[in-house]
């Protein structure tokens, strides 16, 4: 044929492919699987919290946000204004009206294992999500995923507070999807009508919806998730391989509900994993961190990561692992420290901020290993793994729902 052609092109029959540029050459992520994807699975999904003045509603303690805008409200006009940062949708003047209230500071997570503090008032977020808020309500948990370059580490998290727009990964944004529907007449969940029951089908049981909730977080967490199906996640939402086998299933849960403790702050590190501690005293009263290159000193499988300059106060007994743990690019350990570089690290509050420290460690120290029981069980699952037939799916159908930009100024 090849040959006919290139001796006679009027052989050829040219037909329209639809897409752009090199898109028609790359197949559609899991296009070999026929696996539900996050956004098939779950009804409801939203961007975070988008505020664009970080540095100025966010603060890593209640006291210093509070103390802040108290200070700015007494600012004259023109440097409040400044300060401010001023957007199309965001001007300085109706905020400026609002005396301080001290309940309008909310805890976000602002990043994975990173919770901070929020000025949540609409006259100081451009986009506060007003339909994802007040579908969270007072106590929801939810799923993190982007639906392109989802990059190595896990790739969902679970947030247990309201999240912010880049609460996955430090950057690009997601998408949030929340388990708990709060609504009177809705079933309680956000999960797609026929998933709750495909599953207990197919397990011969009653599938509660955190028990697929928490099989999700961890086969999506696996240790080798994000690696093996790296090609199909450079543009596609996680899909998920239940397994068939209804032990396998149970294990899931099992440990996803570990891992959404860990991941939500409901739970502390178990003591097994706590072996890091601090050595040394600080030569001075805040954190200053050295660069990167230089903050994690190894020592065979574990090192001291320095929480001064001079390496006068550390964290030893950190595995590796530990310090090198990111979430697609987003150094988890070091970016949660350089957050709150130049904070007191004595008196009571300086404290607290080392007790965080230890805990962020330990927690992670947890997680992988979490992740790396959750990866014997994605095996087994990619084994035998249920179909979208199974949980009786329309094909590839995306059924989440995104909420309202905020888009309208005021």
């Amino acid at each position: 044929m090849a040959a006919a052609a290139a001796a006679d092109p009027t052989v050829l029959r040219y037909l329209p492919v639809p897409g752009e540029d090199m898109a028609p050459l790359k197949p559609p992520g899991f296009a070999s699987t026929d696996w539900p994807s996050v956004a098939e699975l779950l009804t409801f999904r939203s961007n975070g919290i988008v505020t664009y003045r970080d540095d100025f509603v966010y603060a890593t303690n209640a006291a210093a946000l509070a103390a802040r805008i108290q200070r700015w409200l007494r600012l004259p006009a023109l440097q409040a204004a400044a300060e401010f940062r001023e957007t199309r949708d965001r001007k300085s003047g109706p905020a400026l009206k609002i005396p301080f209230d001290p309940r309008s500071i909310d805890t976000v997570s602002y990043r994975p294992l990173d919770l901070r503090y929020l000025y949540n008032r609409r006259e100081y977020v451009d986009f506060p999500k007003r339909l994802l808020q007040d579908t969270w309500g007072e106590d929801n948990i939810a799923l993190f995923a982007v639906e392109d370059g989802t990059g190595v580490g896990p790739a969902v998290w679970c947030h247990g507070k309201k999240p912010d727009q880049h609460a996955f990964k430090g950057s690009y944004g997601g998408w949030v999807f929340p388990l708990r529907n709060h609504t009177p007449e809705s079933r309680g969940h956000f999960f797609a009508p026929n998933v709750i029951g495909g599953l207990s089908a197919a397990y011969g049981r009653a599938v509660a919806p955190i028990e697929a909730f928490d099989a999700i977080l961890a086969l999506l967490s696996a240790s080798s998730y994000t690696t093996r199906f790296a090609f199909d996640l450079e543009d596609e939402f996680p899909h998920v391989p239940f397994p068939a086998d209804p032990a396998a299933f149970a294990e899931a849960a099992q440990i996803g509900s570990r891992i959404r403790a860990l991941e939500g702050f409901s739970a502390p590190p178990s003591p097994e994993f706590c072996a890091a501690r601090l050595v040394g005293r600080a030569s001075g009263p805040v954190l200053d961190l050295p660069p990167p290159s230089l903050t994690f000193t190894s020592a065979g499988a574990t090192g001291a990561v320095a929480l001064r300059r001079d390496q006068s106060l550390r964290i030893v007994d950190v595995p590796e692992r530990v310090w090198r743990f990111q979430v697609s690019g987003y150094s988890v350990l070091y970016r949660w420290l350089r957050a709150r570089n130049g904070e007191a690290i004595t008196g009571a509050s300086g404290a607290n901020l080392l007790r965080a420290a230890l805990d962020i460690v330990w927690r992670i120290a947890e997680l992988l290993f979490q992740f790396d029981r959750a990866d014997e069980v994605l095996c087994r699952a990619l084994d035998a793994p249920l179909t979208r037939a199974d949980l009786d799916l329309p094909s590839g159908a995306e059924v989440a729902l995104a909420d309202d930009d905020d888009s309208t100024p005021g």
